[in-house]
């Protein structure tokens, strides 16, 4: 399966972390993944892992100037943007960090109009678009979606998300936004929201609603498909994995997660997607370095 495509889309184990955590933030970029932040077995953590599939082995990098999680990750031209998040005492912060892969060193870029956790970010064409997230912990949820361009190291204020939401997760396809699920408050404000923003427009639709209400979960594209994946809900920690095509604006239910858990992250990389980290349940002995890696159908 060196393509990464299966007849029969299923699970395999892959390479944990080197160390359990838990509201970590992830992306890749040149063909390996990035981990940064998260809350660990000391507390807030400030490390930037990357692994690469090749070698299969996990590498620490330079530490991130604060320990902080529930932030957002995003890659680039050759750089990680790393946004948002909390710092101790639930603090959110506007804080925005940029990391080099070509030096190892990270630099303090603008900061967001708006301090936010629990928020997603992503790139289209070269401007990083931040939306939704927190203003406290559990509460504040927000609409807000602010734009920052590398270029000029500046911010602008763009349409705002339809839904305000926190702990929320997003994918692109196409060229457009998919910001999926989160909450109001705390766990039983679950949302199964699904709003699509095309930046080229400045504007928000909505569209058919997850099967679930969750928030806390993850979500990649693969071949023109959005997979979200696992999360919180009230009874606990999420297996599910369903998948939404943009094109038919249908959901359809994957093979579960084997391990059920939040505040994890999925990537997609050589079209397949690598499920990392987590928490399995509300106890603090629940963190967990797991990696499992799901093989899509085409």
């Amino acid at each position: 399966l060196t393509s990464g495509f299966s007849s029969t889309p299923h699970w395999t184990s892959g390479t944990s972390m080197p160390k359990p955590k838990f509201e970590i933030s992830a992306t890749t970029l040149d063909g390996k993944i990035y981990v940064a932040g998260g809350d660990g077995e000391n507390g807030l953590q400030d490390s930037l892992l990357s692994y690469d599939p090749e070698s299969d082995k996990w590498e620490t990098l330079a530490s991130i100037p604060v320990a902080l999680d529930h932030s957002a990750l995003a890659s680039y031209d050759g750089k990680l943007y790393l946004v948002g998040g909390f710092l101790e005492h639930r603090i959110a912060t506007p804080q925005l960090f940029i990391y080099d892969t070509d030096n190892n060193k990270w630099q303090e870029g603008k900061r967001m109009p708006t301090a936010r956790a629990g928020l997603t970010s992503q790139f289209i064409e070269g401007i990083l678009y931040v939306i939704g997230g927190s203003s406290g912990d559990n509460e504040g949820p927000l609409k807000t979606n602010e734009a920052y361009n590398p270029k000029t190291n500046s911010w602008s204020e763009k349409a705002p998300m339809p839904t305000a939401r926190h702990h929320i997760k997003s994918a692109i396809v196409d060229g457009k936004i998919y910001v999926v699920g989160g909450r109001v408050t705390n766990v039983p404000s679950n949302l199964d929201v699904n709003e699509m923003y095309d930046a080229k427009k400045n504007s928000w639709i909505k569209l058919a609603p997850m099967t679930t209400m969750r928030s806390g979960m993850a979500a990649a594209s693969n071949d023109g498909h959005i997979y979200v994946i696992g999360g919180q809900k009230i009874e606990g920690s999420s297996n599910i994995n369903e998948s939404y095509e943009p094109k038919s604006d249908k959901w359809m239910k994957q093979p579960p997660m084997p391990t059920p858990r939040y505040g994890f992250e999925v990537v997609d990389l050589n079209h397949k997607i690598y499920a990392i980290g987590g928490k399995t349940n509300q106890t603090a002995e629940s963190r967990t370095s797991v990696s499992e890696i799901f093989i899509p159908y085409r």
